[in-house]
């Protein structure tokens, strides 16, 4: 009984993890553009895949349905050959029939089978492509994202500059401060150096080799530092 499968049938298209998700957030047009296409592109071979699989796994059907139907033939073959042989005409007229659709239902076997490894090897090159295609996609985000974080980076580093431009000024108040302290005769403790080491400590603990921060430094450091004064407040 030979199978009604269909070798053409077409699959649904295969659902993988997007990589789309994965894209960086400072993107050109042009970037989204080429990597969508990329992933678009993994995705048809998906398709594709799933697809030829589909195909090979039915032409290994036949070919069984063929061989299953090859089988029961040449059983009534066998049984057919002594009388055909001792001049039956109307055994002999089966068992040549028989033998004929034996010949092509061999041939359909085969052909089958061929058809299946030629299925087999295209679904290995797709596989490749696709290997190919998504290694060249993760490769596309990996470039998007070192992008990304030279942009950061270059943030980061505007804002360290402030920050110690900054520092600078607030070192250059408390130079002022003491002096101003002095000549009006009051004494007044050095601890800029202590006070901004322990306040920068509290916040860059998780990215520098330091030891336990005082909590006393984990306050804002206008709260942390006593030698300030906020405007409008009593001296």
């Amino acid at each position: 009984m030979t199978s009604d499968r269909s070798l053409g049938q077409e699959p649904a298209l295969l659902v993988t993890e997007p990589l789309a998700k994965f894209l960086p957030t400072h993107l050109t047009q042009r970037q989204v553009n080429g990597w969508q296409k990329e992933i678009s592109t993994v995705e048809q071979i998906d398709a594709e895949i799933e697809r030829l699989e589909r195909q090979r796994n039915g032409a290994f059907a036949q070919a069984e349905d063929y061989e299953q139907e090859l089988e029961e033939m040449n059983e009534r073959r066998i049984a057919l050959a002594p009388p055909a042989f001792t001049g039956d005409k109307a055994a002999d007229r089966e068992l040549l029939a028989l033998e004929q659709g034996a010949s092509q239902l061999l041939q359909k076997a085969r052909l089958a089978r061929i058809t299946a490894s030629e299925l087999g090897r295209l679904v290995e090159e797709a596989e490749a492509r696709r290997a190919k295609e998504e290694r060249r996609a993760h490769l596309g985000l990996h470039v998007g994202l070192a992008e990304e974080r030279y942009l950061l980076e270059v943030e980061l580093e505007e804002a360290m500059s402030k920050v110690v431009e900054r520092l600078e000024r607030l070192k250059k108040l408390d130079s002022d401060q003491h002096k101003e302290a002095q000549a009006a005769g009051l004494s007044m403790e050095y601890r800029y150096r202590s006070l901004v080491a322990g306040w920068l400590s509290s916040r860059l603990g998780g990215y520098l080799p330091l030891d336990k921060v005082e909590e006393a430094y984990r306050e804002s450091l206008f709260d942390a530092d006593e030698q300030n004064l906020e405007p409008g407040g009593e001296v």
